[in-house]
């Protein structure tokens, strides 16, 4: 049982999770997230927690950032891209009940005042900036601390906000050397 009130996009994503784990779920159905939506979700937040479980794709970081900037507090869970494809269709929809489990059991919390931990010094010193290999580098370094895959400065952006510890950070650098 998941404690925390889970956000999807469609009915499809729902039904899928569902198979996976036991919890309530809601839909945005799309980017017009409706004002009753985020008064849920901010009450959500407060009594028993929020996790926004949005497709690895455009639309999906779309509506993630729009409730992350409309509900403070809000957990997020990722999936790979390649955990959630199925025939060209990228979505919650298509992924296993394990990386569904997996991507919820990560979930990591945002923080409204955030300290800057890393910075680009950090990712040219570990490879993950301007050496042969990088954006393979930052692939699996998302994978291994389960956040969005993205590029060098959406990366910075990631480990600072969900406030990575040095400790993981490291941790998963040597899995990937």
């Amino acid at each position: 049982m998941i404690k925390e009130l889970i956000v999807v996009e469609g009915m499809d994503d729902i039904a899928q999770i569902k198979n996976a784990v036991d919890a309530d779920i809601v839909a945005t159905h799309g980017y017009k997230i409706k004002k009753t939506l985020f008064d849920e979700l901010r009450k959500a937040v407060k009594t028993r927690g929020v996790i926004v479980f949005t497709d690895p794709d455009y639309a999906g970081k779309m509506i993630r950032r729009t409730i992350n900037e409309n509900v403070k507090g809000c957990k997020n869970a990722y999936l790979k891209q390649s955990d959630a494809i199925k025939k060209d269709d990228i979505g919650v929809e298509n992924a296993s009940k394990e990386a569904i489990i997996d991507a919820l059991m990560n979930a990591r919390a945002s923080t409204e005042e955030r300290t800057v931990l890393y910075t680009t010094k950090d990712l040219y010193e570990t490879g993950l900036l301007g050496a042969d290999g990088s954006k393979e580098r930052r692939e699996k370094l998302a994978s291994l601390l389960k956040i969005s895959n993205s590029n060098a400065k959406k990366m910075l952006d990631a480990l600072n906000y969900y406030q990575i510890s040095r400790e993981d950070f490291e941790e998963a650098m040597k899995k990937i050397d």
